[in-house]
């Protein structure tokens, strides 16, 4: 599991991406981020997909 910030994006844009997914963006929730933003994405991928089995 990764976690980035976009640096490539437009001016003024700050992108987190979890995993290549995009969890916020700035410019469509127009303001920064905040911890409740991101935690719960983190959370989720890091405690509910290890609980699922695997089916393939």
């Amino acid at each position: 599991m990764a976690v980035q910030l976009d640096h490539e994006g437009p001016r003024g844009e700050l992108a987190v991406y979890l995993d290549e997914e995009r969890i916020f963006s700035r410019i469509a929730a127009g303001r920064m981020p905040e911890l409740e933003d991101i935690a719960p994405m983190v959370h989720l991928r890091l405690f509910v997909e290890l609980t699922v089995p695997d089916t393939t």
